[in-house]
């Protein structure tokens, strides 16, 4: 049978067509196999188009370039899924770490914290144990020498009069002015609202108080049974004006070691925080020790009027 030149051109056409696809594949593999190539020739007719059969090599060329696509699909799906899974796995432990760190941290300001109450908690105690032993040691003193009689009677004897006249004198010069200086001082304090000079007062006020006004007292209660000793032999036999004096030194160091010693560190704390708000009212505490010095003073001049002035007694 004769073929017809169109049909052989178009048999060429297509077999130089495949051949270019498959160059052009070799060099280029995103270049798609699957679309047919256009031509300006004539198509072919229905009775001539047959298509490809599976076991032509234009079909197994198909098959071989599809499973190559796929395959490289599936493997950068799998570095795309691996390197998210490593990010991810970094950012876990980063969070985790992160988290470590802070609870850390937590756990050191808790320890810090709890470490600064427990000492706080301790001189809390620590005070108030010394300040029973102070109140207890003077009270004694003053019932064995009412009651009993000198003690010790031997040093009481040997100290020369003039010695505990002079220690009286300085020691109620210190501790009544002592009382009324820094109750002045922690009015005027308190009314400034100065941080700085509400922090340096309450931090020095402790100070002072153990180093001269504490002493000071204690010299002065001692100082007095001295003296009296001396005039009447015992504190008993005493006048009732000396009896009264040394009992209200002793009814004073008992209102201001509650009232004033122990309200302290309290005070100090509560500036603290009204100096970092002071938009709040003064702190309760600073009231109550107004109060509590105003009594003192109190105290102070009725010492003091007590000895200079001797009611009751005629000699």
């Amino acid at each position: 049978m004769t073929r017809s030149p169109t049909y052989v051109s178009i048999i060429a056409a297509n077999a130089l067509a495949l051949f270019a696809t498959q160059k052009a594949h070799a060099f280029s593999p995103s270049v798609s196999l699957l679309r047919r190539p256009a031509f300006t020739t004539a198509p072919l007719s229905s009775n001539h188009h047959r298509p490809l059969s599976s076991g032509s090599p234009s079909s197994r060329l198909f098959a071989v370039w599809g499973q190559n696509e796929t395959q490289e699909k599936v493997e950068t799906t799998t570095d795309h899924s691996n390197d998210d899974n490593q990010i991810q796995n970094m950012q876990d432990k980063g969070i985790q770490q992160l988290v470590e760190s802070e609870s850390l941290a937590t756990l050191e300001d808790k320890d810090g914290s709890s470490t600064d109450v427990s000492d706080k908690a301790n001189e809390k105690v620590w005070e108030l144990v010394g300040l029973g032993t102070w109140i207890t040691g003077l009270s004694s003193f003053l019932l064995v020498n009412n009651f009993v009689g000198p003690w010790p009677a031997d040093v009481l004897e040997a100290v020369p009069v003039q010695y505990f006249g002079l220690t009286h004198a300085l020691a109620g010069m210190l501790f009544g002015g002592g009382i009324i200086l820094t109750t002045l001082i922690e009015w005027l304090a308190t009314a400034s609202k100065d941080g700085s000079v509400l922090s340096f007062y309450f931090g020095k006020v402790p100070i002072l108080d153990k180093c001269v006004v504490l002493p000071a007292l204690t010299a002065s209660i001692i100082s007095g049974v001295g003296l009296t000793v001396d005039h009447y032999n015992t504190l008993g036999q005493a006048p009732a004006h000396v009896t009264g004096a040394i009992s209200a030194l002793l009814a004073f160091a008992v209102w201001w070691a509650a009232t004033d010693l122990t309200t302290q560190s309290a005070a100090k704390e509560a500036v603290d925080e009204w100096v970092k708000d002071a938009t709040q009212d003064t702190p309760k505490i600073l009231e109550l020790r107004k109060a509590s010095n105003v009594v003192s003073c109190i105290f102070v001049a009725a010492i003091y009027a007590i000895m200079v002035l001797k009611p009751g007694f005629e000699g």
